[in-house]
């Protein structure tokens, strides 16, 4: 039986031959119990001939066991005595701008440069011998990343609940420097159920992939580090200061490069610290950036020369009344994170993703409820590169990224 699944983005690792589990604690499917999933994976739209010799990577989502198959000359990933289980699928490969257009079926001018090619499909219920279809977008791989993002909070020194200290990492993962000036930061809505739902059999009548949409948006000024050389962060603070004398399993951020500052004098500012510019808030009394300590806290970075303050406001989908977003224009956005809410019963909503697939095929969370211990999602490290690090960037969170603790805490400008 065929069965075709949305498309996304997904991590790349080292390739080979048939397939393995990746876990550290290998384990053989015994073949009595097995069933054949062949992945098939697809050309990007108007592309052929670039999906043999792929690596497919298969997940079990209940143990977390990953195995691999590389794929025939058709695209297929073929994966025997599996399971019947929950799996989440991905693939993706770096491509020369030179030999991804080669393959596309009509005339066209591209930027050159390093492009990727991926695909996925999270929490996918395979209970039969069957094909997955899983096909793939291309996108040229961006230099700036969102690769730290603390809204958990944590536990002062009485502790009480501490959430002053939320911060966002950028980071220039390409070779080339990139002036931030002009580039700006939005924060997805954050509803209980979102706003407009993407996907799943609730998916709104209205979602299209032209929008996403936001409760806030920033600019990055003049003023201030925005020329990043390769390799180098910045931070972007709600509250510039050393947080750790009042929560000492917060974060010292008193040389942070810019702050969200608090118009209403609820948290101290920094008055040394150059300001990230406000240009829309859905919330007339917040000013500084609304990370919901629990999670949804999606971020996103883009560039436009639109005046985004005459974007469309709309209520969620249905309604007539409650709370505004703006519909922010999808071409716009140079990197995401979707960061979801971890539910009582241990589990993440994929359906209630903010992010579109190309933009972001997976999501991160933090592993508890409410917040307050202190938790960092964090960009993975992929490579040292003379000494500079070369974070993962497949356009999958799933992948990409991992979670810190109070007890194995990552620090501001540290990749692991």
């Amino acid at each position: 039986m065929n069965k075709l699944f949305a498309f996304g983005a997904a991590l790349s690792i080292a390739a080979f031959f048939g397939f393995s589990a990746c876990s550290d604690d290998e384990t053989e499917i015994p073949a009595t119990v097995g069933i054949t999933i062949n992945v098939q994976v697809e050309n990007p739209k108007g592309f052929t001939g670039l999906t043999s010799g792929q690596s497919v990577f298969l997940t079990n989502t209940e143990d977390n066991k990953t195995y691999v198959a590389i794929t025939d000359e058709n695209g297929v990933a073929t994966f025997s005595d599996m399971i019947p289980n929950v799996y989440s699928i991905s693939t993706s490969w770096k491509i020369s701008s030179e030999k991804l257009f080669a393959a596309y079926e009509k005339d066209t001018i591209v930027q050159s440069g390093n492009y990727l090619i991926s695909g996925s499909v999270l929490n996918a219920t395979i209970t039969s011998e069957e094909i997955v279809e899983v096909p793939t977008t291309w996108a040229l791989k961006q230099s700036l990343l969102i690769s730290k993002v603390y809204h958990a909070g944590s536990k002062d020194n009485n502790n009480k609940n501490y959430i002053a200290g939320s911060f966002i990492e950028l980071y220039n993962n390409g070779d080339e420097s990139v002036d931030i000036a002009g580039y700006y930061l939005a924060l997805s809505e954050s509803n209980a159920t979102p706003a407009y739902i993407l996907k799943g059999e609730n998916a709104s009548e209205n979602a299209t992939q032209d929008f996403v949409y936001v409760k806030q948006i920033f600019r990055f000024p003049n003023e201030g580090h925005h020329e990043l050389q390769p390799g180098e962060h910045i931070v972007i603070a709600n509250s510039a200061i050393n947080h750790q004398t009042s929560a000492a399993n917060d974060f010292d951020l008193s040389a942070a490069d810019f702050e969200a500052k608090d118009e209403k004098g609820k948290l101290t500012n920094n008055s040394d610290v150059p300001a990230l510019e406000l240009l829309y808030t859905a919330f007339p009394a917040i000013s500084n950036m609304n990370l919901t300590k629990g999670g949804p806290a999606s971020v996103v970075i883009f560039k436009t020369d639109e005046d985004v303050t005459a974007w469309e406001e709309v209520y969620a989908d249905g309604k007539t009344s409650g709370t505004l977003q703006k519909k922010m224009p999808s071409k716009y956005i140079i990197d995401g994170v979707d960061i979801l809410k971890y539910k009582n019963d241990g589990t993440v909503n994929a359906d209630y993703k903010r992010l579109w697939d190309f933009i972001d095929a997976g999501f991160t969370n933090i592993k508890s409820v409410g917040g307050n211990d202190s938790q960092v999602n964090y960009r993975k490290l992929e490579k040292l590169e003379d000494g500079r690090a070369v974070l993962k960037d497949s356009n999958n969170s799933s992948e990409d990224w991992d979670v810190s603790t109070v007890d194995n805490q990552i620090i501001i400008g540290q990749y692991r």
